[in-house]
């Protein structure tokens, strides 16, 4: 902003801005043809230094002297204010089963869930998170109505994420219920950050209160706490008695479960692996099911069959494009799930980028164990 306005009072113009240092970088990359090179004078911002602190510090300053003086600020602030404050439901689904874990906690209809509950999210108007509510009974709640009568009066709070900082900047990043409907396990994002940690919970007791001390010493969790995950789903076996997620390595930097300072760094993540979590034991026990120490910048998705998740499915992405490898393992319905996940046999059944893979029926995972799947 160079030139005078008349929403700004009490600032000398034009403004000036803080300077910033330009360095000769050039990144090179490769494509078909061969190497292609990119000036990029501002690499150096993406490191953390005391000159970048100071840089983004004055920048800061500038925004908020900016602001400050915006006589139409309180307008604005008001008028959206007025425009957002009104309820809402979104229907809840947990996260799925796709290749990169990143399906939405939303639907278009209502979740039946395991524990014989509709499950729905609801904001009020101006909540920083919606609220995760359920049917009290298994009968379908009436969402045409509003009101006294309308679905929050309805059923009772199961998972209020509003409750786990004071500031509302914490979220419901994924979820599953166990196929048997006991447990819920859910990640939780700290400050926005694309990491989360994974709790888990009887699902006989919602989250409908701050614990005193903070969610860390919420008296109804189990004592599982899963870290460094990102871009993953929970998927349970259909025993129950644990779950896959995908995993990056431990950083010093993303401090104790309590800091959860993951996602601050600026260097991009890599070795990613899928393991799975026994319930009741510590995260240092958790299984390699799958990496990939050649390609570290591959993502991992699990999905299991349906319905008694003999099969598991490994989906393999390289970019954000909508294609990936689809491979398949035979963890079979007996014996103790947790000596087997170590030492899969896996099956490529798609090994190119060619197209967007998936398991679509169980069907064909039952003609396909007529063959050498073992």
């Amino acid at each position: 902003m160079t030139e005078p306005s008349s929403r700004i009072k009490n600032l000398s113009l034009p403004l000036r801005y803080p300077k910033t240092l330009r360095i000769d970088h050039v990144d090179t990359y490769k494509n078909k043809n061969g190497d292609v090179k990119v000036p990029d004078p501002y690499s150096h911002l993406e490191q953390d230094t005391e000159d970048r602190s100071l840089w983004l510090d004055e920048q800061g300053a500038l925004t908020q002297k900016v602001l400050e003086n915006f006589d139409a600020k309180e307008k604005i602030k008001s008028e959206l204010t007025k425009n957002w404050d009104f309820s809402r439901v979104s229907v809840y689904c947990h996260a799925g089963q796709n290749r990169l874990g990143m399906d939405s906690l939303f639907a278009p209809y209502p979740r039946f869930a395991k524990d014989k509950r509709w499950y729905w999210n609801y904001n009020s108007g101006l909540q920083a998170q919606y609220i995760l509510h359920r049917s009290k009974t298994s009968e379908l709640p009436k969402f045409d109505v509003d009101g006294e009568e309308g679905p929050e009066s309805q059923g009772e709070v199961f998972f209020d994420p509003n409750l786990l900082v004071e500031d509302g900047t914490a979220y419901l990043a994924t979820s599953a219920f166990s196929k048997d409907g006991k447990y819920f396990a859910y990640g939780i994002s700290l400050s926005g950050s694309d990491f989360f940690t994974i709790y888990v919970r009887p699902s006989s007791k919602p989250f409908d209160k701050r614990p005193e001390g903070g969610f860390l010493n919420d008296p109804d969790r189990l004592c599982d706490i899963i870290r460094f995950v990102k871009f993953s789903s929970i998927v349970w076996t259909h025993d129950s008695k644990g779950f896959f997620y995908q995993r990056f390595p431990e950083r010093a930097e993303h401090g104790s479960a309590a800091e959860d300072k993951a996602g601050t760094e600026t260097t991009s993540d890599e070795n990613a692996a899928v393991y799975y979590h026994v319930l009741g034991t510590d995260q240092s026990q958790d299984i390699l099911v799958y990496k990939d120490a050649a390609n570290p910048s591959w993502l991992f998705g699990v999905g299991t069959s349906e319905p008694d998740g003999r099969f598991i499915e490994l989906y393999i992405s390289k970019d954000t494009s909508h294609k990936n490898k689809l491979y398949l393992a035979n963890l079979g319905t007996e014996g103790d799930i947790a000596s087997k996940v170590g030492n899969l046999k896996w099956h490529k059944i798609v090994d190119n980028w060619d197209a967007e893979n998936s398991v679509l029926v169980s069907a064909l995972l039952e003609r396909t164990s007529r063959s050498p799947l073992t």
